[in-house]
């Protein structure tokens, strides 16, 4: 079990992957007790929904939704693409169990092509995350892809303090859905 899962919704490009990891990393600088993993949706590569009973997914499939099931906290970085998530990670969501974050914390991190895509997130990944029962960290982080490099690293310092800030306030929402340790 995890306390928090960082999960990349791209299946495409480093800039998501990038932002993510950036973002875990200051997370775990300013909280190192928390258990912390990472999903990259690129490597899983999870089967198409098609309305299966789970237990008929591949293994690769099903360990991506037991590591979401199994986490405390759930960040989830994505795209926006034509103005809403990526297919991949609307994908993933569909394959979880009916209110399967019940319980849970969801924190959004967008990668924008614009700043006018900037509300993208709360019409198109919190609604399914509060349908599935998450409580949603807000407002959440949206990082311009003109402020990363092709290979997603950044010198912007704003972005990087930034980062910092949404760090402990992600470390401040994740406190009541941890489990209490020994």
């Amino acid at each position: 079990m995890h306390d928090l899962l960082f999960v990349s919704g791209s299946l495409q490009g480093m800039r998501t992957k990038s932002s993510v990891l950036l973002l875990k990393e200051q997370v775990e600088k300013q909280a190192p007790p928390f258990q912390t993993a990472f999903l990259d949706l690129a490597e899983v590569r999870p089967e198409f929904y098609d309305g299966r009973p789970f237990e008929e997914y591949q293994k690769h499939t099903q360990d991506a939704i037991d590591q979401i099931m199994a986490a405390s906290v759930l960040v989830f970085a994505s795209p926006v693409y034509q103005g809403s998530i990526p297919g991949s990670l609307k994908n993933l969501f569909d394959l979880l169990p009916r209110h399967a974050l019940t319980g849970k914390g969801a924190v959004m991190l967008s990668i924008i092509g614009s700043n006018r895509y900037y509300l993208s997130p709360g019409y198109h990944l919190r609604p399914v995350l509060e349908e599935l029962q998450a409580t949603v960290l807000h407002p959440w982080l949206a990082v311009e892809e003109k402020l990363l490099d092709v290979m997603g690293h950044t010198r912007d310092a704003d972005l990087l303090v930034r980062m910092q800030q949404y760090a402990t306030r992600i470390i401040a929402f994740s406190a009541p859905f941890l489990p209490e340790k020994p």
